[in-house]
């Protein structure tokens, strides 16, 4: 996506590829696991204080596994999960519009995975 928001220009693109696997078969309460990969890239400029330009550009790779539940009530159907997410950025440089380094914003290796979804059969 492309966006400006408050002064804020914000570009990113991301593909990822996930699994599920229901051990008791689908369309039945049962549990679920779930494993993702994924890739972006983003990047972020904005005019600080001084009228420079202050930029972020990176790339991260996540993969993310879970156990959850997923529950089926004819037409809507919920799961909820939790588990590990695992990112390569390991920092974000931020950097003037010069090039040099203003700051440094450190990335989590690993964090908590939530999944909450709420669906229809038709």
């Amino acid at each position: 996506f492309n966006r400006t928001l408050s002064g804020v220009e914000q570009r990113a693109q991301g593909f990822g590829l996930g699994v599920t696997y229901f051990p008791e078969g689908v369309f039945v309460d049962s549990l679920y696991m779930d494993v993702e990969l994924g890739t972006s890239w983003q990047k972020a400029s904005a005019t600080n204080s001084q009228g420079g330009i202050v930029a972020v550009d990176f790339n991260n790779h996540n993969l993310r596994a879970l156990l959850g539940y997923h529950w089926f009530w004819l037409p809507i159907n919920l799961s909820f999960g939790a588990g590990v997410n695992f990112n390569s950025a390991g920092q974000i440089h931020l950097r003037d519009d010069n090039g040099i380094e203003v700051d440094r914003i450190d990335v989590k290796a690993m964090g908590i995975a939530l999944d909450l979804t709420v669906g229809t059969v038709f």
